[in-house]
């Protein structure tokens, strides 16, 4: 993993770095959490990757959009989380392989506003 930090940003244009995966199809299976690197935010390295700096999609692309428009470098992170949603789901939480998951709630209770359809 490549993980953010200052002096590398320097390396990069205004088109950004993505380290992040590609969202499901299915917006009803996982919650996407994105961390947008670029100079203004507050740490680097690990200590930037936690969940205190975290931002839902909506406001990661917001911030995004508005990095390219000033042609500021960032790097691109995120983190899919399975939905808690058995009408909707697949998952099962008791399966070995959710265990120690963190756990979002379904798309319909979830609070974040839309972007493109996920939240």
């Amino acid at each position: 993993m490549v993980y953010p930090k200052f002096e590398k940003l320097e390396l990069e244009d205004a088109r950004g770095a993505s380290y992040a995966s590609g969202m499901h199809p299915n917006r009803y299976y996982y919650k996407y959490y994105f961390w947008v690197f670029w100079r203004q935010s507050p740490v680097d390295g690990g200590a930037f990757l936690g969940k205190e700096y975290r931002m839902n999609v909506a406001a990661a692309m917001a911030l995004i959009d508005r990095l390219r428009e000033q042609k500021e470098p960032y790097m691109l992170y995120n983190t899919g989380l399975p939905r808690r949603d058995p009408l909707r789901c697949p998952f099962d939480p008791k399966s070995p392989r959710w265990k120690d998951s963190e756990w979002a709630c379904a798309f319909d209770d979830d609070p974040d506003p839309e972007w493109n359809g996920f939240k």
